[in-house]
């Protein structure tokens, strides 16, 4: 039984388009079906973030089942992660005014998808790890403003990245 994490040879470029594709389709025509056969939906204008998690799905997909490549998981987290704030400003459980509860979200979501297209790699960037620790530091800041004292949690982060960093380079000149 072969690793599902081996490295393999990537896919052809348009196989991560083409899931996403036929993850959307999917989700459409069975909604449209589904509609058609007399099935009481609620309105798609409140769940339609139900596309973007089908897209990220078939990222996240292509990544695991078919190209290896980084991005493919990146841009997959990256919209799994927004879309379920998303969801849930159309669901109506966030305001769209409260941008101060749901804005720190779209930061997470960016640095939840670099670190997630920085651990996918098999050449670890470090652009990638920056800003997915920035991501994550901006939004966890934005959320805990007041309660967490800015120095000593800027301070642990830098800390933290900065000995990921020199892990890195440590590990590299061993292994070349």
């Amino acid at each position: 039984m072969s690793d599902p994490l081996a490295p393999r040879a990537p896919g052809p470029p348009w196989t991560r388009r083409v899931l996403v594709l036929g993850a959307l389709l999917l989700v459409g025509g069975g909604w449209l079906l589904l509609e058609s056969a007399g099935v009481k939906l609620p309105p798609l204008s409140r769940h339609w973030p139900l596309f973007l998690f089908a897209g990220a799905i078939a990222s996240i997909a292509d990544w695991w089942f078919i190209s290896r490549r980084p991005g493919a998981l990146g841009r997959g987290v990256f919209v799994l992660t927004l879309g379920v704030a998303i969801y849930m400003l159309t669901l109506e459980q966030l305001h769209w005014r409260d941008l101060r509860v749901w804005g720190p979200d779209v930061y997470l979501a960016i640095g939840l998808g670099c670190f997630a297209a920085w651990a996918a790699g098999n050449q670890r960037s470090v652009p990638l790890l920056v800003i997915g620790a920035l991501g994550v530091a901006v939004a966890i800041t934005l959320w805990a403003a007041g309660t967490i004292p800015l120095g000593v949690f800027w301070g642990g982060l830098l800390l933290l990245v900065g000995v990921a960093l020199i892990l890195q380079v440590l590990r590299r000149d061993r292994r070349g």
